[in-house]
Protein backbone atom coordinates (compact mmCIF):
# COMPACT_ATOMS: atom_id res chain seq x y z
CA UNK A 1 0.00 0.00 0.00
CA UNK A 2 1.36 3.37 -0.96
CA UNK A 3 1.11 6.18 1.51
CA UNK A 4 0.28 9.62 0.30
CA UNK A 5 2.21 12.46 1.79
CA UNK A 6 0.17 15.13 3.47
CA UNK A 7 1.10 18.74 3.83
CA UNK A 8 0.96 19.64 7.51
CA UNK A 9 -1.77 22.10 8.39
CA UNK A 10 -0.72 25.43 9.86
CA UNK A 11 -0.84 25.58 13.64
CA UNK A 12 -2.12 28.45 15.72
CA UNK A 13 -1.48 29.25 19.35
CA UNK A 14 -4.72 29.21 21.33
CA UNK A 15 -5.46 30.21 24.88
CA UNK A 16 -2.93 28.89 27.36
CA UNK A 17 -0.32 28.39 24.64
CA UNK A 18 -1.84 25.15 23.34
CA UNK A 19 -1.52 24.51 19.64
CA UNK A 20 -4.70 24.42 17.60
CA UNK A 21 -5.23 23.44 13.99
CA UNK A 22 -6.28 26.26 11.64
CA UNK A 23 -8.51 23.89 9.68
CA UNK A 24 -11.09 21.55 11.18
CA UNK A 25 -10.40 17.82 11.22
CA UNK A 26 -11.29 15.81 8.15
CA UNK A 27 -14.12 13.97 9.86
CA UNK A 28 -15.39 16.97 11.75
CA UNK A 29 -19.09 17.73 11.58
CA UNK A 30 -18.38 21.42 12.05
CA UNK A 31 -16.92 21.65 8.57
CA UNK A 32 -20.26 21.17 6.84
CA UNK A 33 -22.08 23.77 8.92
CA UNK A 34 -19.42 26.49 8.65
CA UNK A 35 -19.53 26.87 4.89
CA UNK A 36 -22.25 29.07 3.57
CA UNK A 37 -22.56 29.50 -0.16
CA UNK A 38 -23.42 32.72 -1.86
CA UNK A 39 -26.84 34.08 -0.86
CA UNK A 40 -29.70 33.14 -3.14
CA UNK A 41 -30.73 36.15 -5.16
CA UNK A 42 -34.23 36.59 -6.52
CA UNK A 43 -34.23 38.51 -9.81
CA UNK A 44 -35.85 41.94 -9.69
CA UNK A 45 -37.82 41.15 -12.84
CA UNK A 46 -39.48 38.24 -11.01
CA UNK A 47 -40.27 40.39 -7.98
CA UNK A 48 -41.90 43.00 -10.23
CA UNK A 49 -44.24 40.34 -11.60
CA UNK A 50 -45.04 39.03 -8.12
CA UNK A 51 -45.84 42.56 -7.01
CA UNK A 52 -48.14 43.06 -10.00
CA UNK A 53 -49.93 39.80 -9.17
CA UNK A 54 -50.22 40.80 -5.52
CA UNK A 55 -51.76 44.16 -6.42
CA UNK A 56 -54.27 42.37 -8.63
CA UNK A 57 -55.06 39.98 -5.75
CA UNK A 58 -55.66 42.89 -3.36
CA UNK A 59 -57.98 44.50 -5.87
CA UNK A 60 -59.82 41.23 -6.50
CA UNK A 61 -60.30 40.56 -2.76
CA UNK A 62 -61.88 43.95 -2.22
CA UNK A 63 -64.16 43.60 -5.23
CA UNK A 64 -65.30 40.20 -4.01
CA UNK A 65 -67.05 41.74 -1.01
CA UNK A 66 -67.94 45.20 -2.27
CA UNK A 67 -69.69 43.93 -5.41
CA UNK A 68 -71.79 41.42 -3.46
CA UNK A 69 -73.98 43.33 -0.97
CA UNK A 70 -75.43 40.15 0.59
CA UNK A 71 -72.12 39.36 2.28
CA UNK A 72 -71.72 40.96 5.68
CA UNK A 73 -68.01 41.29 6.45
CA UNK A 74 -66.08 42.72 9.36
CA UNK A 75 -63.05 44.93 8.76
CA UNK A 76 -60.73 42.36 10.35
CA UNK A 77 -61.94 39.62 8.01
CA UNK A 78 -61.63 41.95 5.00
CA UNK A 79 -58.01 42.73 5.92
CA UNK A 80 -57.22 39.03 6.45
CA UNK A 81 -58.81 37.93 3.19
CA UNK A 82 -57.14 40.79 1.31
CA UNK A 83 -53.69 39.82 2.60
CA UNK A 84 -54.24 36.14 1.80
CA UNK A 85 -55.50 36.95 -1.71
CA UNK A 86 -52.52 39.26 -2.25
CA UNK A 87 -50.01 36.57 -1.25
CA UNK A 88 -51.64 33.79 -3.23
CA UNK A 89 -52.21 35.86 -6.36
CA UNK A 90 -48.74 37.36 -6.13
CA UNK A 91 -47.06 33.97 -6.15
CA UNK A 92 -49.40 32.37 -8.71
CA UNK A 93 -49.67 35.22 -11.20
CA UNK A 94 -46.07 36.33 -10.68
CA UNK A 95 -44.80 32.84 -11.44
CA UNK A 96 -47.11 32.54 -14.46
CA UNK A 97 -45.92 35.88 -15.83
CA UNK A 98 -42.30 34.86 -15.20
CA UNK A 99 -42.91 31.63 -17.11
CA UNK A 100 -44.44 33.53 -20.02
CA UNK A 101 -41.43 35.84 -20.05
CA UNK A 102 -39.05 32.86 -20.08
CA UNK A 103 -41.01 31.37 -22.98
CA UNK A 104 -40.83 34.67 -24.89
CA UNK A 105 -37.07 34.88 -24.34
CA UNK A 106 -36.66 31.28 -25.48
CA UNK A 107 -38.74 31.82 -28.64
CA UNK A 108 -37.64 35.31 -29.67
CA UNK A 109 -34.30 35.82 -27.94
CA UNK A 110 -33.19 38.11 -25.15
CA UNK A 111 -33.77 41.81 -25.91
CA UNK A 112 -30.79 42.75 -23.72
CA UNK A 113 -28.37 41.16 -26.20
CA UNK A 114 -29.69 43.22 -29.08
CA UNK A 115 -30.60 40.20 -31.18
CA UNK A 116 -33.94 39.56 -29.55
CA UNK A 117 -37.41 40.99 -29.97
CA UNK A 118 -37.96 44.50 -28.61
CA UNK A 119 -41.54 45.47 -27.85
CA UNK A 120 -41.02 49.16 -28.67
Amino acid sequence: MARTSRVPSPRLRGEGGAEQSAAPDEGSASRCCCYTGPPMQVPWSYLKRVLAGAIFGLYMANLLYFLNPQIDITPARLVTVTIVYGLICGILFGSALWGLRALRVKLFGDPATGTGYRAH
